[in-house]
């Protein structure tokens, strides 16, 4: 389960984050992340809270944006968005794309902090 890798670089990267800004608290992470992945947001969501208990992030929000990968069509060289990761073809010309161009991968979008914890975290 790479979930739980990732969720892991997301608490350490708030973390620094958290220690430049000379805060306590992050209260919420957004990512952008690539639909190419195969990562489940579900699972995602369920690691950052498991890698966030004792941390500055403990109780943080994480958003996540999914967005789809794009491939060029080398015919009519137009980008396109892909719809699922087994269809590699042009929707307009039919010729094989092998080429992705675009989010590809997982990007921290913001890192919201705070001074102070703005609520009690249960335990």
């Amino acid at each position: 389960m790479h979930e739980v890798s990732v969720a892991r670089r997301i608490v350490e990267a708030a973390r620094e984050t958290a220690v430049l800004a000379g805060v306590d608290f992050v209260w919420m992470v957004t990512i952008r992340i690539s639909q190419q992945l195969g990562i489940g947001k579900g699972a995602l969501r369920f690691a950052f809270e498991t890698a966030s208990e004792g941390t500055v992030c403990d109780g943080a929000i994480l958003e996540i944006k999914e967005v789809p990968a794009k491939m060029t069509c080398p015919k009519c060289r137009k980008a396109h968005p892909m719809r699922h990761a087994w269809i590699m073809m042009c929707p307009h010309c039919g010729t094989p794309c092998h080429e992705i161009v675009a989010h590809r991968d997982l990007e921290i979008v913001s890192i919201e902090v705070a001074a102070n914890r703005p609520f009690a975290v249960a335990t």
